[in-house]
């Protein structure tokens, strides 16, 4: 578990509102799944100004610190949804990734 501030817990509380319970927690305004990152988080790191990242890297920035702490490969392969565990062992765990060090470095130009 992890720590969350009152902006964080709110966000979770609207969204929460719509979902039926069920499945997915992040849904669009009329309640409807994401199917794909792309329309909305893509647009989002281009207004950060955030060069090379992706969404891909947000898994090896959750997976990274896991292995790190000592989770079994196991473990983080079900949470990654890996099906096989040759995926897991052959991810570049933990880092050096080729997201890390630069990609959270907001565009200063």
């Amino acid at each position: 578990m992890f720590p969350l501030n009152a902006i964080a817990i709110a966000v979770l509380s609207e969204l929460r509102k719509r979902g039926d319970g069920t499945g997915q927690v992040i849904r669009n305004v009329k309640g409807l799944a994401l199917s794909d990152p792309r329309h909305w988080f893509e647009p989002a790191i281009r207004m950060a100004k955030i060069r090379d990242f992706s969404w891909h890297c947000l898994r090896h920035t959750f997976a990274s610190p896991l292995v790190m702490s000592g989770v079994d490969l196991r473990t983080v392969q079900e949470l990654l949804g890996h099906k096989s565990i040759a995926i897991t062992v052959f991810a570049p765990l933990p880092f050096p990734h080729p997201c890390s060090g630069r990609a959270a470095c907001p565009d200063q130009s």
